[in-house]
């Protein structure tokens, strides 16, 4: 994959990639998730200890990242994760980590090349 795919991919998912981070929605998302059903706001606050407006903004966030979704009961707003796109952003941070590995692997195989080159070259040196 090039840069400009990667960047045009990453730029698509930008926003569900902002929904999943800092530790208030990290909070959030691991109340959602531990939720058999839809959840309240006041019910994720007071789980969260999170203040109703900050609550209300990170929430906003999440789903317009389409990490999670929103519904009205009444004169309640209730929340849910929304696992298609939870489970795709695993398999995408999966598949990127096991990219980056296999890169720096490569990497770290080039530089260790290029550090013996650079001894044998020295110690060629200092014999002639």
């Amino acid at each position: 994959m090039d840069i400009t795919q990667l960047t045009g991919i990453l730029s698509d998912i930008e926003p569900t990639l902002s929904a999943f981070t800092g530790p208030v929605r990290t909070k959030i998302l691991a109340q959602l998730l531990a939720a058999s059903t839809w959840i309240s706001r006041d019910e994720l606050a007071m789980r969260t200890g999170v203040g109703y407006m900050t609550l209300g903004f990170h929430l906003g966030v999440m789903v317009e990242g389409g990490l999670v979704r929103r519904d009205r009961v009444g004169m309640k707003t209730i929340y849910k994760v929304n696992y298609q796109v939870f489970d795709a952003m695993l398999g995408f941070v999966s598949t990127m980590t096991e990219h980056e590995l296999a890169m720096r692997e490569e990497v770290g195989d080039d530089d260790r090349r290029t550090v013996q080159e650079e001894e044998t070259a020295g110690e060629e040196g200092q014999a002639s």
